[in-house]
C-alpha cells in the first residue's frame, strides 16, 4: 500500500533527525567549549597595561 510505504518513509525520517539534532546538540555543546578555551587563551597572550609610547 502506498500510504504505509510514505508513512514509514516519514518515520524513518523522523527518527534520524532526532538523532541528527542530538548529533549537532552535541557538536554546538563542543563548539562552545572550544570557543571558552580559546578566549582563555587569547586573555593569557594579551599583554598587560603597557606604558604610554608618547613622550613625555
Amino acid at each position: 500500500d502506498p500510504l504505509d510505504a510514505f508513512m514509514s518513509a516519514v518515520r524513518s525520517e523522523t527518527a534520524l533527525d532526532g538523532v541528527e539534532r542530538k548529533k549537532l546538540h552535541l557538536h554546538v555543546a563542543e563548539l562552545k567549549k572550544e570557543g571558552q578555551r580559546l578566549r582563555k587563551l587569547a586573555d593569557m597572550a594579551k599583554p598587560t597595561q603597557l606604558p604610554s609610547l608618547q613622550p613625555n
